[in-house]
């Protein structure tokens, strides 16, 4: 039995994997793992991945899918962060269904339509002045993830007076 377990051992050793992901700061570290590191267990569930901090980088290790999948969203996090957006639940699933089906470019295009989309409703709201916005259609589909950089976007860039217009998605 003893070569058995050992075997196993052995056999377990051989398929983990590690990546590292290099961080520019422990600030970017600290925003990108959350609070009392509650972003940090989220990606660790949704990947299977064990992810650590290391001195100036992030490393994670796991099964070679696990740490590809975990590795692929801390980076697409890390961006998010660098571009001083919040990181938070409803991200970190977004980002890691997309890495899942291998659409990685689609968090960058959800992120740019998010952005111009929020501009646009601020150059509105500057005209009209409204109460809230309700986007539907097959835009609101893309759900949270959505709705969360349009709002950021549209917040930053209206006029303060217009600033608590509230935008929401139809059903």
């Amino acid at each position: 039995m003893d070569n058995n377990n050992e075997m196993n051992l052995s056999e377990a050793t051989e398929a983990l994997c590690t990546a590292e992901s290099a961080v520019e700061s422990m600030d970017e570290m600290i925003k990108l793992f959350g609070v009392f590191d509650e972003n940090l267990k989220v990606i660790s569930a949704e990947t299977g991945a064990r992810i650590i901090a290391a001195g100036d980088c992030i490393r994670i290790e796991g099964s070679a899918e696990a740490a590809e999948l975990a590795k692929t969203v801390v980076d697409k996090l890390l961006i998010t962060v660098r571009r001083g957006e919040n990181v938070d639940r409803s991200r970190i699933h977004y980002a890691v269904d997309l890495a899942k089906e291998g659409n990685e470019g689609a968090i960058t295009i959800t992120k740019q339509m998010g952005n111009y989309l929020g501009k646009a409703m601020s150059h509105i709201a500057a005209t009209v002045n409204p109460q809230a916005f309700i986007i539907g259609g097959g835009v609101s589909k893309a759900g949270s993830y959505l709705i969360d950089v349009v709002k950021d976007t549209y917040r930053e860039t209206c006029f303060s007076a217009c600033g608590d217009a509230a935008v929401h998605l139809a059903c």
